[in-house]
């Protein structure tokens, strides 16, 4: 199912057939059986955790406002209660589906961390201009999670150490979950993150965006200290990881980086000014950050390299690379990485070089190790720029300023790396409108 707006009413209804779910009417709250395999959300194929159900049948709580408390909710007399985001999220459990009657920022006073499972948060519900969480990031350490249009921009105030968005398993075994059209931007450490064991993970069509580089005082940082600038880390262990139709851009590091034991599939994703040799990036480190992990493999298939003005190395003759296989963590035999139809964009001069290999052997094979998803017609690569512009992001149709300033960085080959997110306008003043389904 997915969720879909319709005038003033909301409803939940079967991508399958168009059925009515639930709805917000005051009967009774039903639930159809699951579509058919391939059916779950439209255009969204099936396979690496793309089949999630999320709060499927579960109890539907209402945000009806900006403060991030825990204040326990109201019942509001119709099987559905009201309450903040924190509370939904982190301290009701069983199956929920999380809707929005409020639009704005939410600030969040620490990270916050889905331990319980079972969970669709619709942010495609709230009244325009949307959501936006802001100071810290979202960590899901719990199966059976879609996050669905909304924003995490962290920024920097000098002591909030965070990642925006970050599938870990800190005991909860985190397995088939779905970050569907989330805005990601100004993360101290990590944009997305997968990682100690997290399976099937399906990103589809997000942006991430401007991790900061070296925010000034982040030393005290634990997670990775003062950084370069990330955007996106398959950490040791994390398997059957999809990322397809997302926007990376004006990060230093990480577009993306895979390290040992990592399987994974980028597929149809724009990447814009990555920096030096970090476009598609992997090395043998293992979960504790020493030499020696076990192989990575990885698909990348069909996407759009876009080299920026700063993508450049003044270093090496401003040159940067496409494809870099490291050996920072020693040579492991087994890595294996598949491509196809991988382009680049290159009108800033500098000099672009397809493959670095610091391996003894080549790593490149010539078949698929890993599995399609059902139902997913591969773009061409030169489709990728036009197609990722018009549809990624939280509500392509009602973006925030920060969006459409990066996206039109792309078309233009504008801006570049931020420190601060106070260099770029910081975050913009969303309308606070209220709507009661």
């Amino acid at each position: 199912w997915f969720i879909w707006i319709k005038s003033s009413s909301m409803t939940i209804r079967d991508s399958a057939n168009n059925a009515l779910v639930a709805g917000f009417t005051g009967q009774a709250y039903t639930v159809n059986a699951p579509p058919s395999a391939g059916a779950y959300r439209p255009q969204m194929p099936l396979g690496y955790g793309s089949d999630a159900c999320g709060g499927r049948g579960g109890t539907v709580y209402r945000i009806n406002t900006l403060a991030d408390n825990t204040t326990a909710p109201t019942a509001v007399g119709d099987g559905t209660f009201r309450c903040s985001l924190r509370r939904a999220l982190e301290t009701q459990s069983g199956a929920r589906i999380v809707v929005f009657e409020i639009s704005g920022n939410i600030s969040l006073n620490t990270d916050l961390i889905i331990n319980n499972g079972n969970l669709t948060v619709a942010g495609q519900t709230a009244p325009s201009p949307g959501i936006t969480v802001k100071n810290f990031g979202i960590s899901v350490n719990a199966p059976n999670v879609i996050l669905q249009h909304f924003r995490i921009r962290p920024g920097w105030l000098g002591n909030n150490c965070n990642s925006s968005l970050i599938a870990w398993n800190f005991g909860g075994n985190p397995d088939t979950i779905i970050f569907d059209h989330m805005s990601l931007s100004w993360h101290q450490d990590e944009g997305f993150a997968y990682g100690n064991t997290v399976i099937n993970v399906f990103t589809w069509r997000c942006i991430c965006a401007e991790g900061l580089q070296f925010p000034a005082g982040s030393e005290i940082c634990g997670s990775g200290g003062i950084n370069a600038g990330h955007n996106m880390l398959f950490f040791p262990g994390s398997t059957d990881i999809a990322v397809f139709q997302s926007v990376l851009a004006c990060a230093v590091e990480r577009n993306p980086y895979a390290q040992g034991g990592t399987t994974s599939l980028f597929v149809n994703n724009l990447v814009y000014q990555w920096y030096n040799e970090w476009g598609w990036f992997a090395a043998n480190f293992n979960s504790s950050g020493g030499s020696g992990g076990p192989a990575w493999t990885a698909a990348v298939i069909g996407n759009r390299y876009v080299a920026g003005p700063f993508s450049g190395d003044s270093s090496t003759g401003f040159n940067c690379y496409n494809f870099f296989y490291s050996a920072a963590a020693g040579i492991v035999a087994g890595n294996q990485i598949y491509r196809d139809d991988n382009t680049v964009t290159n009108f800033s001069g500098i000099t672009i070089t397809p493959e670095f290999n610091q391996l003894n052997y080549d790593p490149n094979v010539f078949i698929n190790p890993m599995t399609m998803p059902t139902g997913y017609s591969t773009l061409a690569s030169s489709a990728v720029q036009a197609n990722n512009i018009a549809n990624a992001g939280a509500r392509p149709l009602d973006r925030d300023s920060v969006d459409t300033r990066i996206l039109d960085n792309i078309a233009n080959q504008t801006g570049g790396f931020i420190s601060t997110q106070a260099s770029v306008g910081g975050w913009p003043s969303l309308a606070v409108n209220n709507r009661v389904y």
